[in-house]
């Protein structure tokens, strides 16, 4: 790994720091996104699924919902739910749910970053070290308004952005 990308994604931590200001000043007091949205769903169905899988079972019937007969409870981002879990034997929930924002949008940027500068290569295109058009490609993916948008929704299942990058890279890879 070269020495310069903690540098690179420390970076890009920054923007995304920026980006849901001011949360990071207090984590446990405040998170990313607006008060009359999805936000609170969010917390509140991470919350309600960490329950369970500390017993090792995924909480789907729920006898707060539909009283007196309960219901079914499908949480919207069950890709988030294990790092949730695991925040949350630390931190509290909305802690845990910023350092899933910040991760999340981060790693967007890392991500487009990286398969900027590989598929500039491969097409025998100068990469300076400080990355070039790589920061254009990071920085405009992770402020793109559809990612931005679902932060400040509380839509944390929208924000996982990274992981399309990464799936388009690894077909790019194997073609």
């Amino acid at each position: 790994m070269s020495q310069r990308w903690p540098m690179i994604a420390l970076a890009y931590f920054a923007i995304a720091a920026w980006l849901t200001w001011p949360a990071i000043l207090s984590p446990t007091d405040l998170v990313p996104g607006a008060e009359r949205t999805d936000l609170w769903n969010s917390l509140w169905s991470f919350w309600w699924a960490g329950q369970g899988e500390g017993n090792g079972v995924l909480n789907l019937r729920n006898e707060w919902l539909d009283h007196p007969n309960g219901g079914l409870l499908m949480v919207a981002d069950p890709v988030g739910v294990p790092l949730m879990r695991v925040l949350q034997m630390w931190l509290p929930v909305s802690t845990s749910y910023t350092c899933l924002i910040l991760f999340r949008i981060t790693m967007s940027g890392l991500i487009a970053h990286a398969f900027c500068e590989e598929l500039l290569r491969t097409r025998n295109q100068a990469v300076p070290v400080w990355g070039g058009a790589a920061w254009v490609a990071g920085t405009g993916y992770m402020t793109a308004p559809i990612l931005l948008s679902a932060v400040h929704n509380g839509a944390s299942e929208a924000v996982s952005g990274g992981w399309v990058v990464l799936s388009v890279w690894l077909v790019w890879r194997a073609m």
